[in-house]
């Protein structure tokens, strides 16, 4: 962005013999982070932009207009108000300015509603330029804030910006006091995607059996009256405990948890409910992630340990009681936090085999898996890897086999081979097999390699597939129960002629 915005500035510097002479440019230069907002939220931040000004005018810089279309669903029914202000060099040197909404506004990228403001208007002129000259002209931030209606469209998303131009049409959506515009740029290719929520539970992306999930429950304020109380229900998802006494605030009587089933929690919270900037109010509370030891051996463990790659979907029930909106009760977007007990990859050392020729050595492919213990606590037992040999390519032959650090490659493994590796030959499947325990963080390689059969065919694609599976140890101190299902990674290459040439980014 930078390295282009300078070359702009080269090929059309301003001409001190014309007084009309312009450099104009605006960007986005938000997160792009979705975000959530709630009924009755004041002045939400909804996006911010630089704007370069610039011209050889002598009049002071000072905006002359400005329209902001938005490129989600929302219009005056999600917004009871929409406000900018002017940011230079970091400092805020205005209020912050009402806008006015203007109906359906139509652009090049269609339909969107708009808010337009008119007035008074901050003079820029001290703000840092970029060009060098004197007069020349100002660069500064424009930031855009909003106030959510009372009674939204729930998960409606919204993205305030700035339209694009129209075609055939070179006015902008804000102008200096010299006659230079800015044009309308498409703000909806690096969209924020805030979205309107009633109530929202967050919580971790993923979690390992025995780790502790702290959930946060979030609400607005719905409506233009006082709620006389806001009821909040959660129910457990499945392989979880709840950790007693861990809720803030607590619970309602009875309901620390309800023990179902399933489980659940519920708070009763009376007003006042707040309806400045940020949600009316929250709850939260933990749970731990079922490790499966046997609750009888283990009370909190649970008898069965959460599956490998399970999601603990969880959605929670808000009651608004006394609202005006026409919805009574909403239920957060699906919290899901996805069981993860391993770091998992594999690698092969080429992308592309060649077929074997006469004369010349069969091309090889070396395979790494890599394995990592994600818990900082448990020990997985008893997990099993394994890696199924292409058919197309032979193990045996050559310098194939396990990496043993004893042997070097080889298929015989001497007992002090990483992992104690095995292999089973099924009909025309072999299978590379090891059994290893991983102690919490324990991170694990393990390496073999094999060669291009002589039958093999040109255009054939190597398919390897490799998986991981803890089979666990319960009922014993430290165990663990079974994972449930295995994990799984595959890696392909094309089988080509050695006078095939290929060309390929990595």
């Amino acid at each position: 962005m930078i390295v282009w915005l300078c070359v702009l500035r080269l090929l059309v510097a301003p001409d001190p013999s014309r007084a009309d002479t312009c450099v104009q440019d605006m960007w986005y230069n938000g997160d792009a982070q979705p975000r959530f907002v709630f009924p009755n939220w004041r002045q939400a931040f909804m996006g911010s932009y630089d704007v370069w000004l610039t011209d050889t005018n002598l009049a002071p810089e000072i905006l002359t207009g400005l329209t902001v279309a938005n490129f989600g669903t929302a219009g005056a029914a999600e917004f009871s108000g929409v406000y900018w202000r002017v940011v230079c060099g970091g400092v805020v040197t205005s209020a912050m300015f009402p806008m006015t909404y203007a109906g359906i506004y139509q652009s090049d990228s269609g339909p969107h509603p708009a808010w337009t403001w008119a007035g008074a208007s901050p003079d820029v002129a001290g703000c840092p330029d970029l060009c060098g000259a004197t007069p020349c002209g100002a660069s500064f931030t424009i930031q855009l804030y909003a106030d959510i209606a009372p009674c939204p469209t729930n998960l409606t998303t919204l993205n305030l910006g700035f339209p694009v131009r129209s075609p055939g049409a070179w006015i902008g959506s804000l102008g200096d006091g010299g006659g230079c515009f800015v044009p309308w740029v498409d703000t909806s290719r690096d969209p924020d995607r805030d979205t309107i929520v009633y109530s929202l539970k967050q919580g971790p992306d993923n979690a390992v059996p025995g780790d502790t999930i702290d959930y946060t429950i979030y609400f607005g304020r719905p409506g233009t009256v006082n709620l006389t109380d806001v009821t909040i229900m959660d129910s457990l998802p499945p392989y979880v405990h709840y950790v007693a006494g861990s809720a803030v605030p607590p619970p309602d009587v009875l309901w620390d948890p309800n023990p179902g089933p399933p489980p659940v929690l519920r708070w009763t919270i009376g007003p006042p409910h707040a309806v400045a900037w940020g949600a009316s109010g929250s709850v939260r509370y933990s749970v731990t992630v079922d490790w499966g030891n046997g609750e009888l051996f283990e009370p909190g463990s649970g008898d069965v340990a959460a599956p490998e790659g399970a999601k603990l979907d969880n959605r929670a029930q808000i009651f608004f009681t006394g609202s005006t909106c026409p919805a009574s009760s909403m239920v957060n977007p699906p919290m899901s936090t996805v069981i993860r007990r391993f770091l998992f990859w594999k690698v092969g050392d080429n992308d592309v085999l060649y077929s074997q020729t006469f004369g010349a050595a069969p091309d090889e492919m070396m395979y790494e898996i890599y394995l990592k213990n994600m818990s900082s606590t448990k020990t997985w037992w008893n997990v099993s890897v394994w890696d199924t040999v292409p058919p197309d390519l032979d193990s045996w032959l050559g310098a194939g086999g396990f990496d043993d650090p004893c042997l070097g490659w080889t298929m015989t493994p001497s007992g002090c081979a990483a992992a104690s590796p095995g292999r089973t030959v099924a009909g025309g499947t072999t299978l590379l097999t090891w059994t290893v325990d991983l102690p919490p963080g324990m991170t694990l390689s393990l390496r073999w390699k094999a060669t291009v059969k002589a039958s093999a065919v040109p255009g054939t694609m190597v398919l390897n597939r490799a998986s991981v599976l803890e089979l666990g140890r319960s009922g014993v101190t430290g165990g663990t129960g079974h994972s449930g299902q295995p994990r799984g990674f595959f890696q392909q290459a094309p089988i080509i002629l050695p006078t095939t040439y290929t060309s390929y980014i990595g």
